[in-house]
């Protein structure tokens, strides 16, 4: 299971709360990211996370200068969708695209 730690990128204003990116590794040094939702007014109170990982490297995305990564520096609100510019093993770049929606339904409490 990863452990993510880290916030990357600023926090995104939501109508459910800040949405913020974090990344983390997990067995074998496969880095991924995650998600936290923060209440609006007090962004230091977490309201939920994705249980799971929201974007790892995949296929091609996991060979390169430095294998199995995958980062980014932001994200943006575009369309009601959360658009992710993210690097991939320091070799690639992409982009990856969630409905906010999907994303907050997804999330569950913290443990």
């Amino acid at each position: 299971m990863t452990q993510f730690s880290a916030p990357t990128g600023s926090p995104i204003e939501t109508g459910f709360g800040w949405l913020v990116l974090t990344h983390g590794v997990g067995p074998m040094r496969d880095y991924a990211m995650g998600t936290l939702l923060l209440y609006s007014h007090q962004p230091y109170r977490v309201i939920a996370e994705l249980p799971g990982t929201l974007l790892t490297a995949s296929g091609t995305e996991r060979e390169g200068y430095v294998p199995h990564v995958v980062y980014s520096c932001g994200a943006l609100l575009h369309a009601d969708a959360v658009w992710l510019p993210y690097g991939a093993s320091d070799a690639r770049t992409g982009f990856a695209r969630a409905p906010v929606t999907t994303l907050i339904e997804a999330m569950r409490p913290p443990r």
